[in-house]
Order: C-alpha cells, then structure tokens, then sequence
C-alpha cells in the first residue's frame, strides 16, 4: 500500500495538479493543511483525499 501525504497552505492553485497525477499511484491520499483559506480543503475533498 501506497500512501501519499501532502502538507498545504493555501495550494489551491497546484493541489488540482498535484493530485490529479497521483490518482492511480496511489492508493491513499492524505492531506494535512495548516488553515487555508483558500479552496485547498475542497479541492482535496473533491479527490477523495483524507483531510
């Protein structure tokens, strides 16, 4: 099992990307954001990503 874990700050301008390219790689996605206050928390809800 392959788990990715990303640490963002207000990254919704590349978390999309980021993401998108880890579908099919890996089997969890967890992200840990430290209080964005942009769409980063939605954009990775979106995903399926653990939050």
């Amino acid at each position: 099992m392959l788990s990715a874990i990303l640490i963002t700050r207000n990254e919704a301008h590349n978390l999309e990307d980021c993401l998108a390219s880890l579908q099919g790689l890996a089997d969890e996605i967890v992200v840990v954001d430290t209080h964005s206050n942009d769409a980063t928390v939605s954009i990775a809800q979106r995903f399926g990503a653990k939050v």
